[in-house]
């Protein structure tokens, strides 16, 4: 009987040591998530000032840091209509991203 008790007693703290690790992992994934955002708003807000918000945020989107570093170093938007258009400025950057 005295065993019997003894392993529902470990089975409990069995259990609320998977919870705390499970909420710990939940606290972690969290705190990556709002960094990960954090750290994405601040690359937008970066480059709006070169490529204007819609147009850094859809090329960021679309290919990450690097692709903003490409389209920033080496092929900026020129034209008032890629502003207005951020879909022509992706096809247009993507075919300049594929003959690099």
């Amino acid at each position: 009987m005295l065993q019997h008790i003894l392993s529902l007693e470990n089975a409990r703290k069995g259990e609320s040591a998977v919870e705390k690790d499970r909420m710990s992992h939940q606290a972690l994934d969290k705190e990556k998530l709002a960094k990960d955002i954090l750290r994405s708003s601040q690359i937008i807000k970066g480059v709006s000032y070169y490529l204007g918000y819609a147009l850094a945020k859809s090329v960021l989107e679309k290919f990450g840091i690097e692709g903003v570093r490409f389209a920033v170093e080496n092929y900026p938007p020129l034209k008032a209509e890629y502003f207005a258009n951020p879909p022509t400025y992706l096809t247009l950057l993507e075919k300049q991203i594929a003959l690099k």
